[in-house]
């Protein structure tokens, strides 16, 4: 998955996120909310590390996703 594939879709689960907490959508969503689930992640775990792992800024990037996921 390339870096801009994963921000759309880190996009769709925001608004898809935003729907839960305004009740317009299903509880069972908060599965998919996962980070873990999440192209980005997808995208960190893969060519993120491969390219960027010596930069201190991916590993930021990581720990900001991981809190807005929990946060969510």
């Amino acid at each position: 998955m390339d870096l801009n594939r994963a921000g759309i879709e880190h996009l769709l689960r925001k608004r898809k996120t935003r729907n839960l907490l305004d009740n317009r959508e299903s509880s069972e969503l908060l599965e998919s909310i996962s980070y873990k689930n999440c192209g980005l992640d997808v995208w960190i775990d893969s060519k993120g590390i491969k390219n960027f792992g010596h930069l201190k800024e991916l590993k930021d990037l990581e720990l900001t996703h991981i809190e807005i996921h929990t946060t969510a």
